[in-house]
């Protein structure tokens, strides 16, 4: 019997444990839908105190509220909306800046291509040229003669012609 006891006992502990862990579980669960609703919620209060500041804000500044420490607040506010105009107006001018030097770039890229341009277009005449004035000569230099037998031109220091095989004397 005392293996059938301890079975039992085995058995009922495991069952604790195992109701243990369940409800364990269930806890984390409800724990974390209620977490989510206080965030739920206290994202609620940020927007509503938003807005209580928004309207807190139009009336001191209409002068419908009258009260020290809201008029510092409304003056470091505007503060910080004027620094942030002018901080807009020096990325504007940045980029203002920054599109004219991107104009003066290509124009000076352009106007350089251009130079370029003119620059190879009167190297290729001036190679032309160079190679016609090669050419000239040599082809002035060689002199040829007919062949009497078949009357292909050869060169005039052939002795034999390439086509009938006249020998030149």
């Amino acid at each position: 019997m005392a293996l059938k006891d301890f079975i039992n006992q085995f058995t009922q502990d495991v069952k604790e444990v195992a109701k243990s862990v369940t409800d364990k579980a269930s806890d984390t669960i409800e724990i974390t839908k209620l977490s989510a609703k206080i965030s739920s919620e206290e994202a609620t209060i940020a927007g509503l105190l938003k807005e209580l500041g928004s309207a807190v804000l139009a009336k001191v500044e209409s002068g419908e509220i009258k009260d020290e420490v809201a008029e510092d607040l409304v003056n470091k506010i505007n503060n910080s909306k004027n620094l942030i105009s002018v901080l807009e107006g020096k990325i504007q001018e940045i980029k203002d800046n920054a599109a004219a030097k991107a104009e003066e770039a290509k124009e000076a890229v352009e106007e350089k291509a251009e130079d370029v341009k003119e620059a190879v277009e009167d190297k290729v005449e001036d190679v032309k040229e160079a190679v016609a004035d090669a050419v000239e000569p040599v082809v002035e230099e060689k002199a040829t003669k007919v062949c009497p037998l078949c009357g292909v031109e050869v060169e005039a220091d052939a002795k034999v012609c390439p086509v009938c095989g006249y020998e030149f004397e």
